[in-house]
């Protein structure tokens, strides 16, 4: 049996809230006499045992006659669709997600201003063997780096970021990122988040257009990332009007993650 959240990569497009049980119906749940449940009569259906009527389908029935009566966790109809419709481009954007987050892994493993990056994918990580024998397609889209300079790099990172959303979710089709000591694990003490500022990284497939509405702003002028290298990365956008800007990106790492414009490490 396996348990899915339909909210994350599944619909993958935060929109819509949902879960799905999955039974290979091959169990047998009278055997051991442990799931009264299911191998014993219930009063509320005139003394229906369920694995007896319905057999190894009997855990899919007891979720709907008992579960979903009780408690009532019913999809609506609109969010269904929008579900389904996800589903559709899951292998699609899942290998997106997978090879986005590489890059991005790969960039900021060989930048001074970062001190770790923890991703699978990469060949000197710790997990590198068993992602190469079960996920050979990818490590997934999301990692975690630490920053040099502490706590405060971690937060200036957090604040300045412009193609990114600072939120705790993931799963789908937005870039997010966020600083664990400053929000998800404020009440740690201090010295517990001494060192590199470590810091989650979501990486999400936005389309072109949208990189382009997107990232116009931060070619046209510096940002105040503490990631910032002046001259690290060269970027090439056309404007609705057909003429080609060229400018030097400043959040790099960030541009980086979603952009599917040509991009090109400078020496």
């Amino acid at each position: 049996m396996v348990l899915h959240s339909l909210t994350k990569f599944m619909g993958g497009h935060g929109n819509s809230m949902g879960g799905v049980i999955v039974d290979a119906g091959t169990f047998n749940w009278s055997a051991s006499g442990r799931y009264p449940l299911l191998s014993t009569p219930r009063p509320e259906y005139q003394g229906m045992v369920l694995h007896e009527t319905f057999g190894n389908f009997a855990f899919a029935i007891a979720c709907r006659v008992l579960g979903l009566r009780d408690l009532g966790p019913a999809i609506s109809p609109f969010n269904a669709f929008m579900i389904l419709t996800g589903i559709e481009t899951l292998p699609l954007r899942m290998q997106r997600h997978c090879d986005n987050a590489l890059k991005v892994a790969e960039f900021l493993s060989n930048h001074p201003k970062v001190a770790w990056v923890s991703y699978a994918a990469l060949p000197g990580d710790a997990g590198h063997a068993l992602q190469q024998k079960y996920c050979p397609k990818g490590a997934g889209a999301v990692f975690t780096f630490g920053v040099k300079g502490g706590y405060d790099a971690g937060v200036a990172l957090v604040s300045s970021v412009e193609l990114f959303s600072h939120l705790a979710n993931i799963g789908d089709t937005r870039s997010l990122i966020i600083h664990p000591a400053s929000t998800t694990h404020r009440q740690l003490s201090d010295e517990q988040k001494t060192g590199p500022a470590p810091a989650r990284m979501w990486c999400a497939c936005p389309s072109a257009s949208r990189m382009q509405a997107t990232s116009s702003p931060i070619l046209s002028k510096p940002s105040p990332s503490c990631l910032a290298e002046p001259g690290l990365v060269e970027a090439q956008t056309e404007n609705p009007a057909g003429a080609v800007r060229r400018g030097f990106v400043y959040d790099q790492a960030i541009i980086f993650a979603t952009d599917l414009l040509p991009l090109s490490v400078m020496p």
